[in-house]
């Protein structure tokens, strides 16, 4: 009677053949690398479709229940009072003073030079160019200048720098739509002389920081680029040689040539 010997024993004995092995090997491990690969496939096919589910949800919620098309706050807002490139002129009488040294390093700070103009009037002028980037925000560039008469002394300041206004209650509608403020910051420059010698500087402020504010109104339309009103407004000028200032009331013309 034959004995059966086990595939394990052959294996061990070298009895198998090298044609045996290989076949043997394919019948084992080939089941087990179809059945993985199944489950890849079948995974991968039901991502793309729950992805491609997931786009369609996506376009459908963008294009039909999320956007209407009529909704008021999707539109594009017109400029209604400003809008592109301005311009504008301002023209006012003011009231002032300067006081401080001339611009030469070994009189400033002594008494002796000290020179105070007192109280004058006289008038105040700027021109702006810039843009109007929203019907409340104006920015751009300013060019002033303004002279007092004080008695014995007069002065003369100029000035360029930014220009910013703003229109804060815009938002309230109507007559607010034009109520604005205005600010400017730059360099500046001043001088003090005697009435009777203009060429003796009596305070030289050189190259001066200057701020200015104020109020104005707008509301006087000529058409939609033409808007023009009453201002009220402060400069200031100031460093090691000169401090000064003046009030200002006047009337002021902006222009909007691109306005529709």
């Amino acid at each position: 009677m034959a004995k059966v010997v086990s595939l394990e024993k052959l294996w061990a004995w070298g009895r198998m053949p090298a044609w045996a092995s290989f076949l043997f090997a394919a019948l084992v491990v080939s089941p087990s690398s179809a059945l993985a690969q199944g489950r890849d496939a079948k995974a991968t096919t039901e991502a793309q479709k729950e992805a491609q589910s997931q786009e369609q949800g996506v376009r459908a919620l963008g294009t039909t229940d999320l956007v209407d098309p009529n909704d008021p706050t999707l539109q594009p807002q017109p400029m209604e009072r400003r809008s592109s490139f301005t311009m504008g002129l301002a023209i006012g009488g003011a009231l002032g003073s300067a006081a401080g040294f001339p611009n030469d390093p070994s009189k400033i700070g002594l008494n002796r030079y000290y020179t105070d103009s007192g109280i004058g009037a006289g008038y105040s002028g700027r021109i702006w160019v810039g843009a109007a980037l929203r019907d409340w925000l104006t920015v751009g560039l300013t060019f002033g200048s303004s002279g007092l008469d004080a008695g014995d002394e007069v002065v003369f300041t100029g000035m360029v720098g930014f220009h910013v206004e703003t229109f804060p209650v815009y938002f309230l509608g109507g007559a607010w739509r034009d109520a604005g403020v205005m600010l400017d910051a730059g360099v500046a420059t001043g001088i003090v002389t005697p009435k009777s010698d203009t060429s003796t500087l009596l305070v030289d402020g050189g190259l001066a920081s200057a701020v200015g504010g104020g109020l104005f109104y707008e509301g006087i339309r000529f058409g939609s680029k033409l808007g023009m009103g009453p201002y009220l407004a402060y400069d200031y000028r100031y460093n090691r040689s000169i401090r000064g200032g003046e009030f200002i009331i006047g009337w002021r013309t902006a222009i909007y040539p691109r306005q529709k």
